[in-house]
């Protein structure tokens, strides 16, 4: 038993490979999604994976409510975390019924630097004139990522427009998700002036006190199944086009894997690890996860969609890599 890891230096030797693995989930997961969704519409896919996760999750949400007493009064700054960082995934969704999941991949790795640039802001963190310069570049690559299909002469003129619109849904979802970030923060106690104001003046109400990690985490998979509820309804009459033309019955066995692999190794295995790792690991640290990312996406893109990469993602990605390099080669 002596031998057994339990301070945190002997625990942070764990925390990297922990997060490595919840990386190369979330790193697989994008091609995963868009086959899947070949076959389940995407309101219908985020309803049964929230499902899976909710069933699965429901005696640790159970305890998790009675260990923490929240009373009916919390829920909605809760809700908040599970709009802007589940709910939100409609707009990976529908990003990936139009768009690569190569780019989807690419674009995801502004997340680091635009919590960096959040963080400055809100909550007062450091950041020098190479950092500054570092967002500035990096944003230009995603600019460019957002219309690379016009770069690629091999587009045809309505999957250019088809393209632009889905990357520029994985742009905002990765707003959201830093929006999520920020007030996941304001949760767990670090308070922001700045924060509350926007608050404020958007009519949000501020918590009152400090929620663990875990809590946040597994009510926002109950929020985002409640609200995936109604539009799984409007999808399921037609009210979304002919994304309802599909018979659950007939959906192949690969495709059920991919919605099993989304609600059990994405959503709870991933997100636990995740939360798991940043006790101890800094924020700071798991930037580099998130840039290492789409070197898990690559293969499985290729095997699964036989999806390359085009002229436009290898400029943007450049241009956003050099951005990188300069914020990252200069912070403390």
């Amino acid at each position: 038993m002596s031998n057994l890891p339990s301070s945190p230096k002997e625990l942070k030797q764990y925390a990297v490979p922990a997060m490595l693995i919840a990386t190369a989930i979330w790193g697989f997961a994008p091609p995963i999604i868009k086959h899947t969704l070949d076959y389940i519409p995407p309101m219908a896919f985020l309803f049964f994976r929230f499902l899976i996760v909710c069933l699965l999750l429901l005696p640790f949400m159970y305890l998790r409510l009675r260990r923490e007493k929240i009373t009916l009064r919390e829920f909605p700054v809760l809700a908040i975390s599970g709009l802007l960082g589940q709910t939100s995934l409609i707009l990976v969704f529908w990003g990936l019924k139009f768009t690569t999941s190569l780019e989807v991949a690419v674009i995801g790795i502004i997340a680091p630097l635009l919590m960096v640039a959040a963080g400055h802001y809100f909550y007062g963190d450091k950041v020098n004139k190479k950092i500054k310069l570092g967002l500035l570049i990096t944003s230009i690559g995603t600019l460019i990522l957002a219309i690379g299909p016009i770069l690629d002469s091999n587009s045809g003129h309505g999957l250019i427009g088809y393209r632009i619109i889905g990357n520029v849904l994985i742009v905002l979802y990765n707003l959201v998700w830093t929006a999520f970030v920020l007030w996941s923060k304001r949760l767990r106690g670090e308070n922001s002036p700045k924060l509350n104001r926007t608050a404020k003046y958007l009519g949000i109400c501020l918590p009152t006190k400090k929620y663990e990690s875990s809590t946040i985490t597994t009510v926002s998979f109950y929020v985002a199944l409640l609200t995936m509820i109604p539009l799984y309804i409007l999808e399921t009459s037609g009210a979304f086009g002919n994304s309802n033309t599909y018979n659950i019955a007939s959906i192949p066995v690969l495709a059920w894997a991919g919605l099993l692999y989304m609600a059990v190794l994405s959503s709870i295995a991933a997100y636990g690890l995740f939360e798991w790792s940043l006790k101890y690991l800094k924020v700071t640290d798991t930037a580099i996860f998130s840039y290492i990312a789409p070197l898990f996406t690559l293969p499985a893109a290729f095997l699964l969609l036989g999806e390359l990469p085009t002229k436009g993602i290898l400029v943007g990605a450049a241009v956003v890599v050099l951005g990188i390099a300069v914020a990252e080669k200069n912070r403390s």
